[in-house]
Parts: C-alpha cells; structure tokens; sequence
C-alpha cells in the first residue's frame, strides 16, 4: 500500500518559506533566479528527478519567488494536462491570460 502526502498549498507569490521549504532549496532558487536575470540569450533549463522527487513544489515555490522579484512567470502543469492530444490546447488558456 502506497501512501501519499497531501499536496502542499504554496500561494502564487508565497516563494520559499521556511514553514514549507523543509529541504531548504531557497539556495537553489536563489541561484537560478541570477542566472535567468543575467543571461541575455534564450535559456532552457530543465529540471529533472524521479517522481515525488518534489519537482513541481521546487517550481511553485520557485515561480513565487520570481514574481516577488517582479518577474513575468507562465506556470503550467504538464502533468495535470496530460490528458489532452493537443499540448496546445492545455497551453491556451495560460497563454490568454493577463498578467
């Protein structure tokens, strides 16, 4: 029998707080926040691990904290919208979205 923690609530502007940053990644947010602020040139970074690794938690926290250095964010989650053909069409409604 598996079981699974309940997922944690991290506001859109929330970052890494310490109540819930209990692997302390702030660091690691930290270091990726200078690095996409200081290249000029298109960058792709891509963040892997094994699932429930925390990867998606990593990014939420992390996306809260680029927004509280007002920085635009597009968060979306693959995996919730794995179910359409189309990766487009799950991309549509992030996309129109005002900021």
């Amino acid at each position: 029998m598996r079981l699974f923690p309940p997922a944690l609530d991290i506001g859109e502007t929330e970052g890494f707080v310490p109540q819930k940053d209990i692997f302390g990644r702030v660091q690691i947010g930290v270091g990726l926040t200078n690095l996409v602020t200081s290249v000029s040139e298109s960058l792709v970074i891509v963040l892997d691990g094994q699932w429930g690794s925390g990867k998606s938690t990593f990014l939420k926290m992390w996306a809260g904290h680029l927004r509280q250095h007002g920085l635009p964010v597009v968060y979306f989650d693959a995996f919730a919208n794995d179910y359409v053909e189309d990766a487009f069409t799950g991309l549509h409604p992030v996309l129109l979205t005002p900021a």
